[in-house]
């Protein structure tokens, strides 16, 4: 089994050739991806949970509004096989979940992962 990377601030060595320039950081817009229309009830409350997480974060954008829907779908799911046991929720789906809040870093270990543009911070006092 491959060791999972490390956060670019946690390598020890770090080589431009193996893990790239950690000042080329990829700058992405503050805009949070919209919410699709079929997403409802449980879905759609994740959905907004999820991107007032991530408000101001710059890391999701509308590229990725699929695998947020899917997640949250997925969550939607999660939620209905704990109300009603006539619902079930798989393996095979609680798996697909879990890789969907890596990709999305809702994890532990995938938080640690994400690199964020850095020096752009709002500074409060500056609008006084």
């Amino acid at each position: 089994m491959a060791n999972k990377a490390k956060p670019v601030n946690l390598r020890v060595v770090h080589r431009k050739d193996r893990h790239g320039d950690p000042e080329q950081v990829v700058e992405f817009e503050d805009n949070l991806p919209k919410c699709p229309p079929f997403l409802k009830g449980e879905a759609r409350k994740e959905w907004n949970r999820i991107c007032k997480l991530f408000r101001g974060k710059r890391v999701l954008t509308e590229g990725d509004r699929a695998v947020l829907a899917q997640y949250c779908s997925l969550w939607q799911q999660f939620a209905d096989s704990q109300i009603d046991p006539e619902c079930s929720f798989t393996a095979a789906q609680h798996t697909q979940m879990r890789l969907q809040a890596v990709e999305l870093g809702l994890t532990p270990s995938a938080r640690g992962k994400l690199q964020t543009p850095k020096g752009k911070t709002r500074n409060a006092f500056n609008d006084l």
